[in-house]
């Protein structure tokens, strides 16, 4: 997966093309490998509440206007953000590099360039035998749609994959992945190739901005760390992917008050729940909203105590009680200031955000064999068409 991004420089679409894409697989084929794969969402397979993170990136950068019968301007519009947003405009690129991908590696003999666009990849230069999930009559049923969830397709016994990774999702799948794939008897690996974790202060340029540069990152020690951090969980992976998803993604908002850093800060409070259920993850969140608002909920307590009483077998997940007391004790008290309140998420919402998490999961876990996050209980519901 190649994020299109495009500098100011590039003015033309045979350089894009060039920059972005055919000098990309060329660098992918230098490690060694023989076979390249360029991925592209297919929107007709794109979970259905991505629509909830599309509306948000709409807010920040607006649609350009684009139908999908138009044809490319003669060169890149200078609002591209803009244009990215516009998925009428971005499928047309998209067949654009296709075509000249194909072009550029049609004589290939002893190396295989992949299109993994829409309906059976294209096979470019060497043959080589797809994987049976795109294959008929698989390839029909299979919700092959974001790159996320495609990638891990291709991972083969034996094989290292290396992902060109552009999306935070892919750690989280990755592991989940990995750690399958070891259950079922069938390890692999998975290397991801991305913008380099800053656990220190940025490299400054001389120009006054910050100097990307890129790393490596084998999956299977993160995922032996993973296990070390959840020891007593029957599924470490699935249970970091659930504290990933919960503090906001593409299918989850952000917590108010507790983002991914405080999360982990005071991990060791839920790292013993089994927050791949949806009664676990109230928990989880319960606890850490408890103590995040320790000095102004007066009767936490009281409130542990009776989340205690109500997690088994209610019909709603886990202490909603619990949580719905904490809400309002946090309302009414004199020490958190309204502009917290306001965000404070309501137990209604709270419930809503913990089946989001729970479906995510599922979606991290079973890629193509997903369920429709409209079909079941999982906190989504449809208001309008955007």
């Amino acid at each position: 997966q190649i994020k299109m991004m495009k500098a100011e420089a590039i003015k033309t679409w045979a350089l894009f093309v060039k920059v972005q894409f055919i000098n990309t697989i060329h660098a992918a084929f230098q490690t060694g490998a023989t076979v390249v794969v360029l991925g592209f969402d297919n929107y007709a397979h794109v979970p259905t509440c991505k629509a909830m993170t599309q509306r948000k990136r709409s807010r920040a950068v607006p649609n350009m206007e684009f139908l999908a019968g138009q044809e490319l301007p003669p060169v890149p519009p200078d609002d591209w953000n803009s244009a990215m947003r516009n998925r009428s405009f971005k499928a047309k690129v998209m067949q654009l590099i296709s075509r000249n991908v194909h072009h550029s590696f049609q004589d290939l003999k002893d190396k295989t360039v992949i299109i993994d666009f829409q309906d059976e990849p294209e096979v470019i230069g060497m043959p080589i035998t797809l994987p049976s999930v795109m294959q008929m009559p698989q390839i029909e049923t299979a919700r092959r749609g974001e790159c996320d969830i495609k990638a891990f397709s291709w991972s083969k016994e034996g094989e290292t994959l290396l992902i060109e990774s552009t999306d935070g999702d892919f750690i989280p799948i990755a592991l989940v992945h990995l750690e399958d794939a070891e259950r079922q008897g069938n390890p692999v690996s998975v290397i991801l190739h991305r913008m380099k974790t800053n656990v220190t202060p940025a490299k400054r340029k001389r120009e006054g901005g910050f100097k990307r540069e890129y790393e490596y990152i084998g999956m299977q020690p993160i995922l032996e760390w993973v296990r070390r951090q959840f020891p007593k969980a029957a599924s470490p992976a699935r249970a970091f992917a659930s504290l990933v998803a919960t503090t906001g993604c593409d299918f989850c908002m952000n917590l108010p008050q507790i983002g991914p850093s405080t999360l982990w800060k005071n991990v060791a409070l839920v790292k013993h729940i089994d927050t791949t259920t949806a009664v676990g993850m109230m928990t989880a969140l319960l606890t850490l909203y408890i103590k995040q608002f320790k000095t102004s909920a007066p009767s936490t307590q009281e409130i542990k105590a009776s989340a205690a009483n109500v997690l088994p077998t209610t019909k709603t997940p886990l202490s909603h009680t619990a949580y719905a007391q904490l809400f309002e004790q946090v309302q009414e008290s004199h020490r958190v200031g309204q502009r917290i309140k306001d965000n404070m998420f309501h137990a209604k919402r709270m419930l809503a955000h913990v089946k989001n998490t729970m479906w995510t999961l599922q979606y991290w876990t079973d890629l193509h064999e997903f369920q429709d996050p409209l079909e079941g209980d999982f906190g989504f519901v449809r208001h309008k068409q955007i």
